[in-house]
């Protein structure tokens, strides 16, 4: 568990067992609990990007895109076919 100076704090788990049967070859999840909101994230069960907050929630497509950051399109569809038309 890490402690940060603001009281909040942050738990970290990893394995490197995983079970023969898991339909991927890593199992990556990360959950965010804030006051006022939470972010779940669980790609290989396709569950890329789930946001719950004092707003509506919402299903963010953060995966074919396009989303914005920083003022930035990213995401695989963009990228792609940047990649297309550079070639």
């Amino acid at each position: 568990m890490i402690r940060f100076k603001n009281e909040a704090t942050a738990t970290l788990e990893n394995s490197w067992i995983l079970p023969k049967t898991l339909p991927a070859i890593v199992d990556f999840a990360a959950e965010f609990v804030f006051t006022r909101g939470c972010l779940y994230m669980n790609p290989v069960r396709h569950g890329v990007l789930e946001k719950f907050t004092e707003d509506p929630w919402s299903y963010p497509d953060v995966m074919v895109g396009p989303v914005e950051v920083q003022g930035k399109l990213i995401g695989f569809a963009k990228e792609a076919i940047s990649h297309f038309m550079s070639v």
